[in-house]
């Protein structure tokens, strides 16, 4: 299960995005994609980002939560935000960045839950964090 938090002020606390269908995340730089990410390992691939860049996009279902709400205030006033994605509960790997979000868009269909997608480019350093 991966859980998608954003942090709403600089209290330090993280509100989880409820609802998420897909989290797709790809470590880019400024002329192509990463080849090397299969032989050395995503947790030193993004920890030695440096001027490369990670793209994150995420598919979810619209619920009214404050995450979603933040997210869309964050996006309408393109302000730089908090994100925080926990991979296992059971590991407890995280990835922790700073994000521009790049795109936030309505998915309104008949018959169907109002989804959304939003993508966030990361405007610093990348952290892989793993607690023991």
């Amino acid at each position: 299960m991966i859980v998608v938090s954003f942090q709403e002020n600089e209290s330090g606390v993280y509100l989880p995005l409820k609802n998420v269908k897909s989290v797709k995340i790809t470590l880019c730089n400024k002329n192509s994609y990463i080849r090397s990410v299969r032989s050395d390992g995503w947790m030193n691939a993004l920890e030695r980002s440096g001027e490369k860049y990670v793209t994150i996009k995420i598919n979810a279902v619209v619920g009214r939560s404050r995450s979603e709400i933040v997210l869309r205030e964050f996006a309408m006033e393109n302000r730089i935000i908090s994100c925080e994605i926990l991979f296992a509960k059971e590991t407890k790997e995280r990835l922790r960045t700073k994000c521009f979000i790049e795109l936030y868009e309505k998915h309104c269909e008949a018959g169907s839950l109002e989804s959304y997608t939003t993508i966030l480019q990361s405007s610093g350093a990348v952290h892989f964090l793993q607690d023991n």
